[in-house]
């Protein structure tokens, strides 16, 4: 690396998008990696990534107030499409969360370290299974990859943006809860089912105080349910995903 003004400045730009990106990005972005860990992570790939950057020089402000303006820039940049990455999950996690709350476990809450917010440990049972798979298929590779081609198609201190980025992202937004209802449809159906079946017995059984009988068989039944739909989960997820990665990939071509 030559250090020259322009070179320390260019750098500089390149590890604030990288840093921003890690720190919204799923897996990278947990709470229990340590921040100085996702620094040091981000100033290794950017001291990778720099040398294959092509770049204009007229990019590179100036003045140091015009400088900031595109750090900040860099910093959305990066925060935008570490976020897009983290939806999927966020809709895993409440797809779990609705079946939480129909099972009975709507107050068995526990704390998200990432998003720092209590939610119901079904959902975080689905997100920690999620980030699993996510692992073994090697998304982790696929979100350090995204970031190389991020910088191909959008150099540093370029400020663009397209009205079809916002409509991407609306779409992907979109896209998260059609894949929560596909990911808690088997439970929510069969709690449904259960439902109804216990509204037939309390108008045949007025006797019967269904709603103590009736908790722990819905919570059986949800159990069961999520153990027999774990043998076709992974692969439904996985097909979600690649689709999900598939318009990721769409969104930074816009750009």
């Amino acid at each position: 690396m030559d250090f020259t003004i322009n070179s320390i400045k260019l750098f500089l730009l390149v590890f604030i998008r990288i840093s921003s990106f890690l720190f919204a990005a799923p897996f990278f972005g947990s709470a229990m990696i340590l921040n100085r860990v996702k620094i040091g992570f981000a100033f290794i790939l950017a001291w990778i990534i720099y040398p294959a950057i092509t770049y204009n020089p007229d990019l590179l402000p100036n003045s140091l107030i015009t400088y900031f303006i595109v750090l900040f820039n860099e910093i959305f940049w990066g925060l935008i499409i570490g976020f897009v990455f983290y939806i999927i999950f966020i809709g895993i996690q409440y797809a779990g969360e609705v079946i939480g709350i129909q099972m009975g476990f709507g107050i068995v809450n526990v704390l998200d370290p990432q998003a720092r917010i209590q939610i119901s440990i079904i959902g975080q049972f689905f997100y920690l299974v999620a980030l699993i798979i996510f692992i073994s298929i090697n998304g982790h590779y696929y979100l350090i990859e995204a970031v190389f081609r991020f910088f191909e198609i959008l150099p540093p201190g370029a400020i663009v943006f397209s009205s079809k980025f916002l409509d991407q992202i609306i779409k992907i937004s979109t896209m998260m809860f059609f894949y929560m209802f596909k990911l808690g449809a088997p439970v929510v159906i069969t709690l449904l089912l259960t439902d109804i079946a216990f509204g037939m017995i309390a108008r045949t059984v007025p006797q019967m105080n269904i709603f103590i009988v009736g908790f722990p068989i819905k919570i059986i039944v949800s159990f069961v349910t999520i153990i027999l739909s774990f043998s076709l989960w992974g692969y439904v997820f996985i097909k979600l995903l690649n689709s999900f990665l598939v318009e990721c990939n769409n969104l930074i071509g816009i750009l």
